[in-house]
């Protein structure tokens, strides 16, 4: 239970300020930064907010990704890692990379920080989170393989909803 825990807690400080970097310097696309851009308009106190706010999305996704890419490499895992998989088993961990997807979409439907930060007009938010969890849903019923690379895409579609929540906040 102590390594998983270094493991997530390692794994939260090495992606988030990933995440956060990436909108603030724009390195992916013209798109994110001109998110940056949306996000470093803000106070201080309020760009710090968002970055966690978007980390508390960011991190668990790609956890569960990487589980999941865990699972797939299991066998070649065996007697040089300690993964999650080999520890708790395959079932297991497939369950619990769903279960925190699962968390995180319901965050980002109930939970009032989200709709407010990437509030726009036209509403792609919304759109993006109404594409983006029936594919999660739809991507933890099938094989790992085919359900790993679709929940890769509801990623995409979820952040590429954020950034032009964002980009439309501040053409505004």
């Amino acid at each position: 239970k102590l390594f998983l825990l270094k493991n997530i807690l390692c794994g939260f400080f090495a992606i988030s300020p990933l995440v956060g970097a990436s909108l603030l310097q724009g390195t992916a696309t013209a798109a994110t930064a001109a998110a940056a851009a949306a996000v470093a308009s803000s106070s201080s106190a309020e760009m710090t907010i968002k970055l966690y706010q978007l980390a508390a999305i960011g991190f668990p996704l790609q956890v569960s990704r990487e589980i999941l890419k865990d699972i797939e490499d299991v066998d070649v895992d065996i007697g040089k890692k300690s993964t999650l998989p080999l520890v708790i088993g395959a079932k297991t961990s497939k369950r619990i990379a769903y279960a925190i997807v699962g968390a995180v979409n319901a965050g980002m439907i109930l939970l009032p920080h989200y709709w407010n930060m990437f509030a726009s007009t036209p509403p792609v938010y919304a759109l993006s989170v109404a594409i983006g969890t029936p594919m999660c849903i739809v991507a933890s019923r099938l094989e790992l393989g085919r359900g790993q690379r679709l929940l890769k895409k509801s990623i995409y579609v979820l952040l590429a909803g954020m950034i032009l929540g964002l980009l439309l906040q501040s053409l505004n």
